[in-house]
């Protein structure tokens, strides 16, 4: 999930509320008062950056992106402002937005080449299955749920249209600038989704950021959301370990999952402790820990089912098939918030297959187990993305994955080829096979600490209007000599991963 929608989901369960933002306007003008001094425009020498500005729901996030080239470029970069303001899946700022960041674009535009990508003549060449993807995948998150989202887009012939054509466009614009790498923000919604499906089929590499207030999020050739550079993250950190840090990292995991355990994480969304209770509510054989079905960290990680309902309905189907096999799906936790909560109804939608056999439940995100009880009765634990997985392969249990997903290259998972071979590999680990060995856990041990420890960078160096408000009145190079802050313009400037950087920060100081 992403860590601007986990830190709102925090607020929601704490009661605090967040100040109303100022109008955009205002941000704007501060930003543009920043720039009294710019470097002069540099052609070649350096890496050519694409850094991608982009009008994003009245936030700073162009002007973020704006301050990360003033930094590339004052490291010898040769940075190119891409400049886009297009509408392709119901994005479609406001003018006096378009305007406002135009202006400050322009400001820009003695230091910085400037491409206007609506400017571009394009006509896709690649194969369209991605975009067509993405699409689904988009009204998934405009529905908060999946069940409607191919009738959406049949309804609204004009975004399909829009999406191909921008793709186009973008497409073209990339083989003829030949840029090095390419800065964007989010790489999941609308067209930031397009920059890196685009971008990876044509060979350039890119980094994209997320954020929430006080915390940022980077991932070179992946969407941050996703967590692309953990496996690169975990190479480095596993090559380079003694004995006694990796003793005291995995110990520091385990102390980790077990706040989660207990529900005294910062989120709190475990109704009650693990272990409380023999609760015969948690006795299962499988156990299937739900995403928040519309968040971007579920987004396009489809492999071998085509979405979660044929996944779950393909599912249910084997187990009553079978006749003796124990299932519960649990709803995420997070989905008791009337906010968050899905307009998927699953137990309308499975409640046919439910029917089969008592055997097969839907535990709802209201109902009073903890997820944790759940993988401790279970033989074999099958998430879709989720972090569940990972702690899954800590705790010993069988895990097998039939998605995309940042865990699915370590040992301590199972990555099914085809719908038989998933199939195959859960009856494998339901007569006690596929535990992963003292090593596997070892290792989804340290994947934990890199994802809960090192990825996010705390710093209020991030495109939030709180944290804004405060770094726009800040010397650049008060900015960038910041910790967390130099983490980042390292992780920018060597393509090494954020994590990575973090953790050898934090074992300098510890």
């Amino acid at each position: 999930m992403n860590v601007g929608a986990l830190l709102k989901k925090f607020a929601t369960l704490t009661g605090a509320r967040p100040a109303g933002p100022p109008r955009f306007s205002e941000l704007a003008e501060r930003y543009a008062a920043r720039l009294t001094s710019l470097p002069p425009r540099k052609a070649g020498g350096g890496p050519k950056v694409g850094v991608l500005v982009m009008p994003w729901l009245f936030t700073p996030v162009p002007f973020f992106s704006m301050e990360c080239a003033l930094m590339l470029a004052e490291s010898g970069a040769e940075v190119v402002l891409v400049w886009d303001s297009s509408n392709v899946f119901l994005n479609a700022a406001k003018q006096r937005e378009v305007d406002a960041v135009r202006r400050v674009v322009d400001r820009m535009a003695s230091s910085f080449r400037v491409l206007d990508v609506a400017a571009v003549d394009g006509k896709a060449v690649g194969d369209p299955r991605f975009i067509d993807l993405l699409l689904f995948e988009n009204a998934v998150r405009q529905l908060k749920g999946e069940e409607n989202a191919r009738q959406f887009l049949a309804e609204h012939p004009e975004i399909v249209a829009a999406m191909h054509a921008h793709a186009g466009r973008i497409e073209t614009m990339l083989a003829a600038e030949r840029f090095d790498w390419l800065l964007i923000p989010g790489g999941v919604w609308a067209a930031s989704g397009l920059y890196t499906h685009l971008a990876k089929q044509g060979g350039v590499s890119f980094t994209t950021y997320d954020s929430g207030v006080g915390c940022l999020f980077i991932a070179h050739d992946g969407a941050a959301a996703h967590f692309g550079d953990i496996p690169r993250a975990f190479a480095a950190l596993d090559a380079a370990i003694t004995g006694e840090e990796r003793t005291g990292i995995v110990a520091a995991a385990h102390a980790e999952l077990q706040r989660r355990m207990e529900g005294l994480d910062v989120f709190r969304l475990q109704p009650k402790p693990a272990g409380m209770t023999g609760d015969v509510g948690a006795q299962c054989d499988i156990v299937v820990p739900l995403n928040y079905r519309s968040d971007s960290a579920a987004l396009a990680r489809q492999r071998v089912f085509g979405s979660v309902t044929d996944w779950l309905t393909q599912l249910l189907e084997w187990a009553a098939d079978r006749g003796d096999v124990r299932v519960a799906v649990r709803q995420h936790p997070c989905e008791r918030i009337p906010e968050y909560r899905g307009t998927d109804d699953w137990n309308r939608i499975l409640g046919p297959l439910l029917a089969r056999s008592d055997k097969l439940r839907f535990i709802a995100a209201e109902d009073p187990v903890n997820t944790y009880d759940l993988i401790a009765n279970a033989a074999v634990v099958l998430p879709y993305t989720s972090r569940v997985g990972i702690e899954a392969g800590m705790l010993g249990k069988p895990v097998i994955l039939a998605t995309h997903c940042y865990y699915d290259a370590f040992g301590f998972v199972q990555n099914a080829a085809s719908a038989e071979d998933y199939f195959a590999l859960i009856a494998q680990a339901l007569q006690g096979g596929l535990r992963p060995n003292d090593r596997r856990r070892e290792e989804a041990a340290l994947v934990y600490y890199l994802a809960e420890r090192c990825l996010g960078l705390k710093t209020h160096f991030t495109p939030q209007p709180p944290d804004f408000l405060a770094w726009v009145e800040t010397p650049r190079a008060q900015i960038w000599a910041e910790p967390a802050n130099a983490d980042l313009r390292e992780a920018l400037l060597t393509r090494q991963p954020a994590a990575w950087i973090q953790h050898r920060r934090f074992a300098r100081h510890e």
